[in-house]
């Protein structure tokens, strides 16, 4: 049971730190948007369970095997519904607190994550 929640948690994790900033980046950046929309929802409609019997010829039966299978289930749901977040933070976001993060001094990492990712709704 430990070693299974052990790849369940680093599967997870590599997921969430790879998929996380992959949305914000698409949703802050438009041609980051255009070039990697479609693969990330091709991805995401491909049967994940069709690749297993890959994964377990080129990896074997170890845990990195088991960890790829658990990052490949989670790494496309993240990216996409936070991406729809952050999109529709920005769309519904007044636009004083947009235009006035800057003239406050805030950078625009600042601006980012205070103006879309913390009034964007959880998923």
């Amino acid at each position: 049971m430990v070693e299974s929640l052990r790849i369940l948690f680093y599967g997870l994790g590599i997921a969430i730190v790879v998929g996380v900033p992959l949305a914000i980046l698409m949703a802050r950046f438009r041609p980051v948007d255009w070039a990697l929309d479609l693969p990330v929802n091709a991805m995401y409609a491909t049967p994940m369970v069709a690749l297993v019997p890959l994964l377990v010829l080129w990896f074997g039966i170890y845990m990195e095997a088991k960890i790829i299978v658990v990052f490949l289930f989670c790494v496309f749901p993240i990216p996409i519904n936070t991406y729809q977040a952050c999109a529709n933070a920005t769309r519904t976001c007044s636009k004083w607190r947009a235009r006035s993060a800057p003239t406050n001094g805030a950078c625009g990492a600042t601006c980012c994550f205070r103006s879309r990712c913390h009034t964007s709704p959880p998923a």
